[in-house]
């Protein structure tokens, strides 16, 4: 049997069986890197802020995901070649990119190199969010108690073999107090030298908006200071400010703010410092640097200062959105925790809907402008009927951008209001088990299991054990609910088109459903077709999961069903073939 060290897939979707049967990749043990081959031109990719098309996004970095695949970026390009001049047709062929490669081995060779070393040769950083700043809210983590989880990792890494035992005064009482007062250095000469290693481009960015070093106000007597500590070959830090400390909630979230040369300082100084990064809970601003929102080049902030480093990423199981932020900009391995046991009281069942909502639109976010835009009408519409607008001071001229950026952050911050039990501590509880597991695997550059992420307190029981690498979509979860509701408006609208123009119901309908657009728009045609034909999808109530179609009364639908002719491509066959056999035994009852 073949023992590899690491495997780097090319190949573009996931690798699971129909059944949801594991990758064959996975059987080995070893982490599987996925680079991507993007089918735009280099000069495009430069100047496009996404990184990405919507469908080289779904089909190289969305799907590999679901198996449990690191990213490394992305590799090469499409261009034509020389023009034939009896065909007078020039090839368009993908070309591969030697630094964009370079960058992505890298980025695997630091994986190599932490699985090679021995346990008490490994430095590792756990490093604290400092997010909102306020001294009581010190290592702020949504959901987690991150000082307490620091001690429990070092317990976990003392006990595997590490050079990381907590000391006598490195208490749970402690360890927040000696962080705030206690400081590592970087001299600035080696600030300087590091700093001249980035891009020009970056370089110039950070001079502009920041002047020089020695007036960051971190610097003093030639050098950085960073709010750390050592145990053992472990660090422990706070994540210096990326700004100003006046402006940090615009900050929080703001890809265009370039970070101050502290910031950049701390990255730098801990490419030197440690083996691996293990940023305790979700989530930091490392992720939320200016740069491509995937597909990073070297003047991408996000890949300028993490370089080659490992980074795992304890993150709560509930907040796929911004895990996947993590994950596509970092090259994070994000383990789910649980969030911490509700109390008696639930979120609203109308910000439940916000919450989804949101969920909704940072998946479309990237794969579908337009289904983006229609979740936007959707969630502003939402937030006024529960009066989130109204709270926030919204007004109906807001644009788009500063209304869901708001909407976010306020539900971002209310979601910790509904933990009435304390918070949880990473490692601990019913499956702490599985999260020290997926930390302990993710640190000796093994493969982590993939996991859905989700509420495991509305019913989804799917995303049990936590510590698994979580990912975002589940092809068995299309149509969405969301995606459903707007498939039957769709169907409406094109059947009283119809009405209008011929006096009549269509007889029936040819509808082309496509993989690409179908992952993009979580299902609306395919939700289309099935409300055409009197269908409807059922879900589980566990997994979220299509487990089947109702057939809708006549009485119900008013109308007769509409006979529709699904013609699919290859690759919504191979993506979904689920579907189309669930459709085709249900339909046949349906007439």
């Amino acid at each position: 049997m073949l023992r590899p060290a690491a495997i780097i897939n090319a190949t573009a979707f996931s690798a699971q069986g129909t059944d949801g049967s594991a990758s064959p990749l996975n059987s080995t043990g070893c982490p599987v890197f996925q680079v991507a081959l993007s089918t735009a031109r280099k000069k495009d990719w430069a100047e496009a802020a996404r990184g990405l098309s919507p469908a080289d996004l779904a089909m190289h970095v969305v799907l590999p995901e679901v198996d449990g695949r690191i990213l490394t970026g992305v590799i090469s390009f499409k261009s034509p070649g020389k023009k034939d001049p009896d065909l007078q047709y020039s090839r368009f062929a993908h070309r591969p990119m030697p630094d964009r490669i370079d960058a992505a081995l890298d980025r695997v060779e630091g994986w190599l190199r932490l699985a090679r070393l021995r346990n008490e040769q490994k430095r590792v950083g756990l490093i604290l969010s400092t997010y909102p700043g306020k001294a009581h809210n010190l290592a702020h983590a949504v959901g987690l108690d991150a000082l307490a989880s620091c001690t429990e990792i070092l317990n976990e890494l003392s006990a595997q073999g590490y050079e990381a035992s907590p000391q006598a005064n490195l208490g749970l009482g402690n360890l927040g107090l000696r962080l705030a007062n206690e400081t590592l250095s970087f001299p600035l000469t080696q600030y300087n030298t590091a700093l001249a290693e980035l891009p020009e481009a970056l370089r110039s960015t950070l001079t502009a908006a920041w002047g020089a070093p020695e007036e960051d106000p971190d610097c003093r007597d030639g050098a950085f200071h960073f709010k750390a500590l050592q145990a053992g070959k472990a660090l422990i830090a706070l994540q210096p400010e990326r700004g100003d400390v006046q402006t940090r909630v615009e900050d929080y979230h703001d890809l265009d703010r370039t970070p101050r040369h502290a910031y950049v300082a701390f990255y730098l100084w801990l490419r030197q410092q440690v083996d691996a990064l293990v940023h305790v809970g979700a989530h930091g601003t490392l992720e939320w640097l200016p740069g491509k929102a995937v597909a990073l080049s070297d003047e991408c902030w996000p890949e300028a200062l993490t370089g080659s480093l490992p980074v795992a990423y304890p993150f709560i199981v509930n907040d796929p959105g911004e895990a996947a932020q993590a994950k596509r900009r970092i090259g994070a391995v994000t383990l789910g925790h649980l969030p911490p046991p509700l109390a008696q009281t639930s979120l609203p069942e109308g910000m439940a809907r916000l919450e989804s909502l949101l969920d909704e639109y940072s998946t479309a976010d990237g794969l579908d402008p337009a289904r983006r835009d229609r979740l936007i009408d959707d969630i502003r519409a939402e937030a006024q009927g529960t009066g989130v607008e109204a709270d926030l001071g919204l007004t109906a001229e807001a644009s788009a951008a500063e209304a869901i950026t708001r909407i976010d952050a306020f539900v971002c911050d209310i979601k910790e209001s509904q933990y009435g039990e304390g918070l949880h501590i990473f490692g601990t509880g019913d499956f702490g088990a599985e999260e020290r597991g997926g930390l302990i695997a993710a640190l000796n550059g093994q493969m982590v299991a993939p996991g859905p992420s989700g509420s495991p307190y509305r019913g989804r029981s799917d995303v049990l054990p936590t510590g698994r690498n979580l990912f975002t979509t589940d092809p068995r979860s299309v149509p969405s609910r969301a995606a459903q509701a707007q498939g039957v408006k769709l169907a409406e609208g094109l059947l009283r088109r119809h009405l209008q123009d011929h006096g009549d119901w269509p007889q029936g309908l040819v509808i082309d459903l496509w993989g690409s657009a179908t992952m993009r728009t979580a299902g609306e045609e395919f939700a289309m077709a099935l409300h055409l034909a009197g269908l409807a999808p059922k879900w589980d109530k566990e997994s979220s999961r299509v487990c089947g179609f109702e057939v809708l009364p006549l009485s119900l639908l008013g109308r007769p069903r509409i006979d529709v002719t699904l013609r699919v491509s290859g690759l919504f066959r191979d993506v979904f073939p689920g579907l189309a056999q669930m459709l085709g035994g249900r339909s046949s009852s349906a007439f």
